[in-house]
Parts: structure tokens; C-alpha cells; sequence
């Protein structure tokens, strides 16, 4: 079971420590509790009084190689040989990491001067 980070928020906004939500949160929760960093992050957020259900932080991209993925971009590529890889990422949803992956290993590309080249 996992907390809301509401829940970490009202103790942050009680003036209780860090620590001290650790150890609740962790007693809430067990091994499926939240790290000290996330902790942290709600803490700072409660405290300047934004929301703590923004998640824009979190990176929401596809992080997995699949044929599913991999397909769709070859296409892309053969059609339009100027497409930029940041094009690229938006309309697959995959990080640059993958989008470079994919592009050198599985299509054979390499970079030369700003260009993706065969």
C-alpha cells in the first residue's frame, strides 16, 4: 500500500521532520514505502503550497525497445529522411535515449554533422 502524497503532506505541514515522516510512512507502509527523495519532493511542495499531484517531473515516456515501437519509426524514416529526432520522440513517445538506440543499432544510422545518415 502506498500513501497518498496528501497524507505526507498534511505531517509536513505539522511541522513534524523529515525524519519523522520516514518513520511514519514507513510503518504505514512497509517495504512498498516511498523513498526519502520522493518524501522530500512532497515535503518542499507542501510547503511552498503547490499542488503534490503534479507529477511533470516524472519522465512518462515508453522506456522499452519493442518491435511495437521500433516499426512505426522505421517507417517514419524511410518517408521523411529530414525528420529530427526530437520529432521523432514527441510523436512515439520514447526518450531520447531509446530514439538514438533504435535509430543506430536497429536501423544502421549514423550521425554525421547534425544529420542521422546510412
Amino acid at each position: 500500500m502506498t500513501l497518498k502524497p496528501d497524507f505526507i503532506a498534511s505531517l509536513a505541514r505539522s511541522s513534524k521532520s523529515c525524519a519523522k515522516i520516514k518513520t511514519t510512512v514507513d510503518t504505514a507502509c512497509g517495504d512498498k514505502a516511498l523513498g526519502i527523495t520522493s518524501i522530500n519532493y512532497i515535503i518542499k511542495k507542501a510547503k511552498a503550497g503547490k499542488s503534490t499531484y503534479d507529477q511533470s517531473h516524472l519522465n512518462t515516456k515508453k522506456t522499452k525497445k519493442t518491435l511495437d515501437i521500433v516499426a512505426p519509426i522505421t517507417v517514419d524514416v524511410k518517408e521523411d529522411r529530414v525528420v529530427t529526432c526530437k520529432d521523432l520522440t514527441c510523436a512515439h513517445g520514447v526518450s531520447n535515449g531509446i530514439m538514438h538506440n533504435i535509430l543506430c543499432n536497429d536501423l544502421g544510422l549514423v550521425k554525421k554533422s547534425t544529420r542521422w545518415v546510412a
